[in-house]
Order: C-alpha cells, then structure tokens, then sequence
C-alpha cells in the first residue's frame, strides 16, 4: 500500500476529465440524447432522462455527477 505522502492533493480528482469524456462520447454516438437515455434505462432497469445526461455533462452543473454504476450501460450504449 503507498503512502498518501506520495500521491498529490486532488490527483484523484476524475470530475471533470469523465464529465468531459461523456459528452465526447455522447457527440460521437449516432444516438440522440434521448435514445442513449432510453436505451441506458433498459440496461440499467432505472429511469435515465436526457435531462440527466444533460446536467451530468455540463460544465456549469458540478454538483452533478455521473453515476458510476451507470457506467457499463453507457459503454455498452
């Protein structure tokens, strides 16, 4: 196990490269919005909005966060 010595303040801090690596993925998907929560809703037995995808992507929204268990259903999207 390290020392929390060698690891630097914040340097787990992922917020903002998933926030943005979800959006890319979103932009490159062939799915609206709307599809990718339908279809991550199926998976995941749990209503997805657009609405969330939205707030879980968008800069001004940090108090918002993608939820990890949710993660496979939108790879697998």
């Amino acid at each position: 196990m390290r020392s929390s010595r060698q690891l630097a303040a914040g340097s787990f801090n992922i917020a903002s490269s998933l926030r943005s690596q979800i959006s890319e993925g979103l932009k490159r998907c062939s799915m609206s919005r709307y599809e990718v929560a339908a279809r991550m809703s199926e998976l995941v037995g749990v209503e997805i909005t657009k609405s969330q995808l939205d707030s879980w992507t968008a800069e001004s929204k940090d108090q918002h966060r993608f939820p990890a268990e949710y993660l496979p259903a939108f790879v697998a999207t």
